[in-house]
């Protein structure tokens, strides 16, 4: 839901996530079977890794709504994939989430929500996005 495509973020953080990088390959490189690192997707504060910053209340208001959050940055293909996309997202915009959603593999979904900015979803009609979500899932996954 609303995912942010450009996550470049600030000049100054680059090198140094990079550097922290580069050193996490090394050490599993030499330590076979050494898990990876992971960085936080978001910190208590709505910082991100890269320097870019969210709004602090949305690991908050993601738990009292019971969505899980697995705090961290993954890769998700070739996994089926709903990219829920908000009209009028200013944080990422429309036509940088339809370019990503183009490039993704299938099985995939787009669904736009009309009038709606980054995180205006959450407070409009949430429980008919995380029905059709659902949905999807149910058509492409066991269970």
């Amino acid at each position: 839901m609303a995912p942010m495509i450009n996550t470049d973020g600030s000049a100054e953080r680059r090198k140094p996530l990079l550097e922290l990088a580069m050193h996490d390959r090394e050490s599993r490189l030499r330590q076979a079977g050494q898990s990876p690192m992971y960085l936080p997707y978001i910190d208590e504060d709505g910082n991100m890794p890269n320097g870019q910053e969210m709004a602090p209340e949305i690991v908050p208001a993601l738990e009292r709504l019971g969505i899980a959050l697995e705090n961290r940055i993954s890769y998700v293909t070739p996994t089926p994939a709903m990219m829920v996309t908000p009209e009028l997202d200013e944080t990422s915009p429309l036509d940088s989430q339809l370019h990503c959603f183009t490039q993704m593999g299938y099985p995939k979904e787009l669904d736009i929500l009309k009038g709606s900015g980054h995180l205006d979803w959450m407070f409009k009609d949430l429980e008919q996005i995380l029905r059709r979500q659902f949905d999807f899932l149910k058509r492409h996954m066991e269970f």
